[in-house]
């Protein structure tokens, strides 16, 4: 079983959560998501809504449009082996 999965958002890679000891750190893979990096998540489904509330943060402020609707996004989680 994997231990470390990759969390893309829209075909960029928002980082890597590894399993250690209480949980999954997230080890950021892009700036956007730095403010992430360290952090340990009980699960990793918590990490990737982490990462997508982030991305929102982000495209709104880069759209200047604020309550963007949520789920226009591709995610997806890949296991790294």
């Amino acid at each position: 079983m994997a231990n470390a999965f990759i969390i893309e958002i829209n075909g960029k890679a928002a980082g890597l959560v590894v399993e250690e000891k209480g949980g999954f750190r997230f080890f950021a893979s892009h700036r956007i998501f730095w403010k992430l990096d360290g952090q340990i998540y009980r699960r990793v489904r918590e990490a990737e809504k982490a990462a997508h509330n982030l991305w929102d943060i982000h495209q709104e402020a880069a759209s200047g449009k604020a309550g963007r609707a949520r789920g226009a996004e591709r995610t997806s989680l890949q296991a790294v082996a």
